[in-house]
Parts: structure tokens; sequence; C-alpha cells
């Protein structure tokens, strides 16, 4: 009976130090029996944990003198070299200091371009403050949010960002950029330098001020999807030659289009409801207006100072054309208009020079129906009004 007792408490003690890693190792002629003690280093395949990256040196398991392998590691060696490319590691954020999805600084400010890396949240307040040799960024779509003067004195040329980004970089330096998600371009105005954009699919609204000034772009293209065009978008664009507008917009603001001395053409789609104010104003080179029937209004010096259209067509919707719609329009020859217009504004043809016929959709009497303004004709040529039933001079007598 105390042989089985004393057999039951050594099969015990046994399974206890089985549980807490202190069992015996195997018996050999060469090994007495022992308790696991993990202090060895040493540098062997078959105790290699990690290897060694660009972050930090190999890692290598712990050992007993058995050969046993522990399971605390010890490092060995030195972290590799960064593997740099366009002044950024391919293999981990360096020279960026990345903590909890946030760029939080740069090890050198002498960096000349940089690649944020995708999953990046955030940008800290002052994270690349002063980088003075700093050109091109690429900033990926998973940043949502983006500090005080984070790029404060950098003289970025080339970006790629999502459309918020843009009013943290400084404009006075950018040359080409490429929006690559959002739903709203923010303003880029005084961007004088700014040459070429390029806008992502995702975009529905070129919003207010967008490229206010930035006199050195020349063409854009607008993608399908923009529904709206906001006030003083392309405002000052001296450069634009020429400018095509999606089928999906419907809403032109007003100065959107001012003072855009070198487009020669610019569609309005068939869906736009009005024209805002001075929208086009001020288009010098500007040699035909097509004004489609989904359009009911056309605002104050809409076409103002147009100085080069030769044509005009106003769509069957229109009821209303604003004070100085057409004031100066030196080149205008002819300009057709439906019966539906109800009112035409002060001044809406004054000084439009050149034209000889107003062909007018409608009889003699829906013509003198009509409310005109205030010298809505003053300083125009000597036109003829031609109406369904017959001919009215510009002061509305009937012609034989």
């Amino acid at each position: 009976m105390k042989k089985k007792l004393l057999a039951m408490l050594i099969g015990a003690t046994a399974a206890t130090a089985c549980a807490l890693g202190l069992a015996g190792c195997a018996t050999t002629p060469e090994q007495p029996p022992h308790n696991h003690t993990f202090y060895q280093r040493i540098v062997e395949q078959k105790y290699l944990c990690e290897e060694a990256t660009c972050t930090h040196p190999a890692y290598y398991y712990l050992s007993c003198e058995c050969g046993e392998k522990g399971t605390e590691t010890f490092e060995h060696g030195e972290a590799l070299a960064h593997n740099i490319v366009n002044n950024v590691c391919t293999e981990c954020p360096y020279p960026l200091t990345v903590k909890n999805n946030m760029v939080l600084g740069i090890a050198s400010t002498d960096i000349t371009e940089v690649v944020i890396p995708e999953g990046v949240e955030a940008i800290n307040s002052n994270a690349f403050y002063n980088c003075s040799r700093l050109t091109k960024v690429v900033i990926p779509d998973s940043v949502t949010s983006i500090g005080r003067d984070a790029f404060l004195g950098c003289p970025i040329e080339t970006a790629t960002i999502p459309a918020f980004a843009s009013s943290y970089l400084e404009h006075n330096t950018l040359k080409t950029v490429t929006i690559t998600s959002g739903d709203t371009v923010e303003p880029f105005a005084g961007c004088t330098l700014l040459e070429s954009i390029t806008l992502a699919d995702s975009i529905k609204i070129i919003g207010i001020y967008a490229f206010t000034d930035c006199t050195a772009l020349k063409s854009i293209t607008i993608p399908d999807g923009v529904t709206y065009i906001d006030e003083c978008a392309f405002s000052g664009c001296k450069a634009l030659t020429s400018i095509k507008l999606p089928d999906s917009v419907t809403y032109i603001g007003k100065e959107a289009f001012y003072g855009c001395y070198l487009a020669e053409s610019i569609n309005i789609p068939d869906g736009v409801t009005s024209i805002g104010e001075r929208a086009f104003c001020a288009c010098y080179s500007l040699t035909e207006i097509d004004i489609p029937g989904s359009v009911t209004s056309i605002g104050t010096m809409a076409f103002t100072s147009c100085t080069s259209v030769k044509s005009i067509k106003i769509g069957s919707g229109v009821t209303t054309i604003g004070d100085d719609a057409f004031y100066s329009c030196f080149e205008l020859e002819s300009i057709y208009i439906p019966n539906s217009v109800t009112s035409i504004g002060e001044r809406a043809f004054t000084y439009c020079r050149s034209l000889t016929d107003i062909n007018f959709d409608g009889t003699k009497a829906e013509w003198a129906a009509i409310k005109k303004g205030y010298r809505w004709q003053l300083n125009s040529g000597n036109f003829t009004v031609h109406c369904t039933d017959g001919k009215l001079d510009k002061n509305g007598n009937e012609i034989a």
C-alpha cells in the first residue's frame, strides 16, 4: 500500500513539472536528466524567430544546453539598410515617423519627394514644416485628416492627393495636380503656375473659387457625373482655350467662367436650368453661344463683353434675359429668341454694334408684348426683328 501511494505522488510531481516547463531532459549517456534552463544564445537557423529587416535586427530564441528551444528571444546583428526609392523606403515608412497610422514627422528636411504609405489615416500638424526641397508628394486616399501647417514652407510642384488636401498645400508653386478621390474640388485659387489638373471620376462639384486666377491652366477635363459648377470656379483662367462640360452639369454659378479670355468654345449642357450673373462675362474669344431649352433664365451680365461672339441661339425654355446680358458684344450679328421670353432686361443688347438680325419665334404682337428694360438696345446696330408674321425695325415699327 505504501509503495502504491509513493508511486502516485511521484507521478503527480512529474506532471506538475511538465506543466511548468521544467520537465527533465531525455536521458542519454552524454546528457544526464535536468530541468530546462533557456539561457544560451546560439545563432543558428533552427533558433531563428524573425529575419532582420530595415526596422530591426534578427531575433533568435534562447535555448537550453540540451538544445531545446525556448519562447523568449534575443537580438543579433543590426537592422538592414533601407531600400530607398524616391526618397522613401519601399519596406517601411522611413524617413517618415508613423505611429497609430499618423505621420508625426520626418527624419530629414532635405527630402525632395515623398510617397505616404497606403493605410496612413492622418498627417500631424507641422509634419513636413519647412521641407524647403520637397517638390513632389503623394497622399493616399486613406488619409482623412491633415493638421495645421503640415506642408507649410514646402515648394510642392507635383501632387497626387484626395480632394480635401488641396487647401493644405502651398498654392504659389503647384504645377501638376491629380485628384484621386472626393466629391468636391476644394480651392486652388491663385495657383498661378498650375498647368495641369486631373480630376477623379468621383467628383460631383467644382467648388467655389476652385480654380480662380489659375492663369497658366490651359485645359481641363471635367468628368462625367459633375453636376455643379460653383461661383467663380474658373474665374480669371486666362489661358483656358476650351471648356467641355459634361451632360451631367445642371448648374453654372455666377462668375463661373468670368474672364476666360482665350476660351473659344464653351458648351452649355442640356440640363442646365439657369446661368448665373456674369457667368461668361469677358470671355473675349467666344464666337458662338448656344443656350439649351432647359435654361429658364439668363443672369445679369451673363455674357457681357463677349466681344467676338457672332451668333447666339436661345433655347425655348428661357423666359428672362437679364440686365446687361449681352452688353458690349460688339461682333454679335444675329440672335435667335424664342417666344417663351417674356422680359428683356435693361441694356441687354446695348453696344451690340454689329447686330443686324433678331430672329423671333413669335408674332409681331408677341414681340411687342415682351417687357423691355431701359435702353435695352442703346447704340446697337440697325437690326431687323424677323417675326413669324412679318418684320419690325429696332424701334418696333413695321417693315413692309
